[in-house]
This record gives C-alpha cells, sequence and structure tokens, in this order.
C-alpha cells in the first residue's frame, strides 16, 4: 500500500468512528492538513471510494512497481553506486532513477575524509596526548612543538573525485561505506614547518617524495 492511500484510510477508520466531528477536529486527530481531510471526506460522501479516478492517456508519474523494487534493491546493496550506473544496471534512464529516489526519500550524501589509522593507532594518540600535557603541566618552562607537514599531490590528475553515498531514512551504514580512506602514494610535495606553542615558526622546508 503506497503513502497515500496509507493515509486516505487512516483519516476514513477515524471519521467512520464520530461522522460528526467537525473537519478542522479531524485534521488535528489524524495530524494531518486540515483540506487533506476535507478532499478525503468529500471524495468518500461523493463517490463512495478513495481510491483515484482511472484517468485517460498515460497517468503522469506513473513508474513500474517492479523496477522501483529492482532500483531500491541496488541502491541499498551498492549504495555508493552512481546514478547513471544503476540505471545502466537497471536498464532505464538516469531520470527514472532520480524519481524513484525521491519517492522512495533516499538522499545522496558526499563522502568525508578520514586518516587511514587503525584501531590500535586512535587509542594510543589520546593518552599520548594526555602524558604529553601532563609533562609539560609539570615543567612549566617546556613549549610543544607541533610537526606540521603537508603533501600536496603533484598532478591534478591524481586528485580523487567526490564520492557519494545514497541511504534511507532510519537506515544506517558503515563508517568504510561512508568515507573515503585517502593514502599518501604517487608523486608529492612534502612541506615540512615546526610550530612552537609560543608562536615562533621554523623556515619551511620542501621536498619531492
Amino acid at each position: 500500500m503506497k503513502q497515500n492511500e496509507k493515509i486516505r484510510c487512516e483519516i476514513v477508520a477515524k471519521w467512520s468512528v464520530d461522522p460528526n466531528t467537525s473537519l478542522k477536529q479531524l485534521a488535528r486527530k489524524c495530524n494531518k492538513n486540515y483540506y487533506t481531510v476535507r478532499r478525503v471526506v468529500l471524495r468518500l460522501k461523493k463517490d463512495r471510494s478513495i481510491q483515484d479516478k482511472p484517468r485517460t492517456g498515460r497517468p503522469k508519474g506513473l513508474i513500474d512497481e517492479n523496477l522501483e523494487k529492482r532500483i531500491v534493491h541496488i541502491i541499498h546493496r551498492h549504495s555508493s553506486m552512481s546514478i547513471r550506473d544503476i540505471a545502466k544496471k537497471a536498464d532505464t534512464s538516469h531520470v527514472m532513477v532520480v524519481k524513484i529516489k525521491k519517492l522512495n526519500n533516499i538522499r545522496t550524501f558526499k563522502k568525508k575524509k578520514a586518516p587511514k589509522r587503525s584501531e590500535k593507532q586512535n587509542f594510543k594518540s589520546i593518552t599520548l596526548s594526555r602524558k604529553l600535557y601532563e609533562q609539560k603541566s609539570a615543567k612549566k618552562k617546556v613549549c610543544v612543538v607541533m610537526d606540521d607537514e603537508t603533501c600536496l599531490k603533484m598532478h591534478l590528475a591524481t586528485l580523487p573525485g567526490l564520492q557519494y553515498y545514497s541511504i534511507a531514512p532510519g537506515c544506517d551504514l558503515e563508517e568504510s561505506q561512508k568515507t573515503v580512506v585517502f593514502t599518501k602514494f604517487g608523486e608529492k610535495i612534502l612541506i615540512w614547518q615546526a610550530i612552537c606553542q609560543c608562536g615562533k615558526r621554523s623556515t619551511p622546508f620542501f621536498t619531492f617524495l
């Protein structure tokens, strides 16, 4: 049953309990818009049905249910697949894929970058940082120097493009499917500089990797 049919059935079920209730009170009970409730009740009184009337020609927005299920299944299994790849796999147009995603409230998000670190490295980084500041507090004349280094890719062709993933409300994916792990491979330029807590900085150092 589609969402519109569920809403109509809910309104009719509550209206049938007390047909004398006003439409405004019925709208508050159903937590729906007044005009939606009014349209459903008037259609029921006039046509004795809540179903849409048959229309001549091709109905606007008609979607094959089997195609819709197939596309939703592909998105759930391959959340990072592009719209055009989904359309090619389902043998349909990318416009139809966009329409089905919108009907099923499936949204697309951009993947965020995450450093390639193990769980052990993530755990040790917290304890080591705490030890560093504990030692600094014991020795007030000691400054913290940060080793700042940045790697820049030499060729623009090696830069990765934006990647996305699609997900429906109430669903969740593994963190590996929502992030892009970046590694330091390929020809790059390393820029290194030491920065002191006092604000002093060393001369930048450049080298090729």
